[in-house]
């Protein structure tokens, strides 16, 4: 399966843009430096929804050898990115649009699917665990993080990607402390900042369970005495089962979603 980063990727900085054409112009790929008409019968197209509102698509094609233009239904497509292996070369690129019309447009006129995000209904369980009744103000706090699947489908879903930092940013928490007097006021997480990490997928078959622990003194402070009532949520990017070595890529993501709960985390 594939990790981030990929290495020898070449990413353009500016964004899609979408003209209008005259009526005369003809669908089909065009160079961008040379304007000549570029054969797709050898390249591999992928259209697909990237949020689950289905309000942003990306149009990928495999096998290109240099920058092109797509022309389509009226429209023209400037590559958003473009990445090669080795380095410096092209063999794919990228062109984005807000209107699910023209991915279908753009699909069609490919002879693939516009592969569109809808809801999987899976049927999960997730719970928060300390692991100690109670903890004082000097010491981690760590608790177990729970996701059983009740599913009669296996579900796949991915582990990492934003834990390059000083915490796992697939957690988030909120939460308020009560103390000894009944008053509660909220938490504030402090800030940690994000710089994607290492990925991978997790198949977990009917009726597992998937584990992992953290620390909560990477969000919270934990200084005073008290009762700390803590949500959290764990992202979960859901992909098509089976698990095999194309799995991860972007068209094969269905669903974006939160597994939550609540617990009680008590310090002395």
């Amino acid at each position: 399966m594939n990790f981030l980063p990929r290495s020898g990727l070449i990413t353009a900085l500016f964004a899609a843009t979408v003209l209008p054409l005259g009526a005369a112009e003809t669908n089909g790929l065009y160079d961008v430096a040379s304007g000549a008409a570029v054969e797709t019968k050898n390249l591999q197209a992928h259209v697909y929804s990237e949020n689950n509102a289905n309000t942003d698509f990306s149009f990928r094609l495999d096998g290109v050898t240099n920058l092109v233009r797509l022309r389509i239904s009226g429209h023209e497509y400037s590559c958003s990115g473009w990445g090669g292996a080795p380095k410096d070369t092209i063999n794919v690129v990228w062109f984005k649009t807000h209107v699910q019309d023209e991915a279908e447009a753009i699909a069609k006129w490919f002879s693939v699917n516009c592969d569109l995000r809808s809801p999987p209904g899976y049927k999960l369980t997730a719970q928060f665990v300390p692991l100690k009744p109670e903890y004082t103000t000097n010491e981690p706090v760590v608790v177990k993080f729970q996701l059983k699947n009740l599913d009669e489908r296996t579900v796949v879903f991915q582990r990492g990607g934003l834990q390059r930092g000083r915490r796992d940013n697939q957690f988030s928490f909120s939460g308020q402390l009560s103390n000894k007097n009944g008053v509660r006021q909220a938490l504030t997480a402090s800030h940690a900042a994000c710089f994607g990490g290492l990925s991978t997928l997790v198949p977990l078959d009917s009726g597992k369970l998937f584990e992992d622990q953290i620390d909560l003194k990477k969000w919270f402070a934990f200084d005073q005495p008290g009762t700390y009532l803590i949500h959290g949520s764990y992202l979960l990017d859901f992909y098509r089962a089976p698990l095999g070595k194309e799995t991860d890529t972007p068209w094969n993501e269905i669903w974006s979603d939160y597994a939550s709960a609540d617990f009680t985390i008590i310090a002395k």
